[in-house]
Formats: C-alpha cells, sequence, structure tokens
C-alpha cells in the first residue's frame, strides 16, 4: 500500500495516457488522475455526448 500511496502523491504535473476512458474504470481513473494534478490524455471506442 505505501509503494501505491508514493505513485499518486508524484502524480501531478505528469503525462498520463488511459485507454478506455469513456467509462467505468478508465472513466474513474482518468477524472482521479485530472483532479490530482495530472495532464491526462485518454482515448476510447466510444464517444460520450
Amino acid at each position: 500500500m505505501l509503494f501505491f500511496w508514493n505513485v499518486v502523491m508524484n502524480i501531478k504535473g505528469k503525462v498520463i495516457w488511459i485507454t478506455g476512458a469513456s467509462s467505468g474504470m478508465g472513466e474513474a481513473l482518468a477524472l482521479e488522475a485530472n483532479s490530482l494534478g495530472a495532464k491526462v490524455i485518454i482515448s476510447a471506442r466510444n464517444v460520450k455526448n
């Protein structure tokens, strides 16, 4: 758990590419990474309206 916490704490300013970001876990991860200050690139098969 400590390793995971250190990774999350160092995410600010990093560029993260998340696939499957139109729904589910990918969407949640994209939103969370953005809220932690990461620069988020998303890709998905489906387009949300």
